[in-house]
């Protein structure tokens, strides 16, 4: 067995589990610069992959936005951020600050409960990434998916999906 065979046999396994629990991700950003980095990581790797409600949060025209062949550079971008080459858990990342995905660093804080207007709350011992708080884990092989309550990308990206609008149109 080579070195490369249990990361393809994660990444297969993976696609099937976003394809059948994580639809809208699996179609909209499933990068192929991503996977070629996944394909490298011998060890495993880690997504973040946002819930399909998390995309059902963004609205239609953002979705649609994603899609758009003429986005595809940014929806490239926004996609790697979402991607770890290395298999990173919930615990691991609770210990740490900060996280470097493929597409660059991002922070991490834990969870609170309770309290009001952001004061006075209790943490709960869940895991934020960028604003977004895994919601579950899933083990596939050497490699990791945690749900996401939202995208982790950097706010500033979506700035780019509104560039294409041309005045007047919708």
């Amino acid at each position: 067995m080579s070195e490369s065979e249990p990361a393809a046999s994660d990444i297969a396994q993976v696609e099937t589990l976003l394809g059948e629990k994580f639809s809208t991700f699996s179609k909209l950003f499933v990068a192929k610069a991503a996977w070629k980095e996944m394909a490298d990581a011998t060890n495993g790797f880690t997504i973040l992959a946002p819930s399909n409600a998390a995309f059902a949060e963004l609205g239609e025209s953002t979705i649609a936005a994603l899609g758009d062949v003429r986005n595809e550079e940014t929806t490239e971008k926004i996609t790697l951020f979402h991607f770890i080459s290395d298999p990173v858990t919930k615990e691991q990342l609770l210990e740490s600050s900060a996280v470097n995905t493929v597409g660059g660093k991002l922070t991490i804080g834990q969870s609170t409960s309770g309290g009001f207007f952001g004061f006075g709350g209790q943490q709960d011992g869940g895991v934020k990434i960028n604003g977004a708080e895994i919601v579950a884990s899933y083990e596939v092989g050497n490699s990791l998916v945690h749900e996401m309550d939202k995208p982790v990308n950097p706010q500033l990206l979506w700035r780019y999906l509104d560039q294409l609008r041309i005045p007047g149109s919708s």
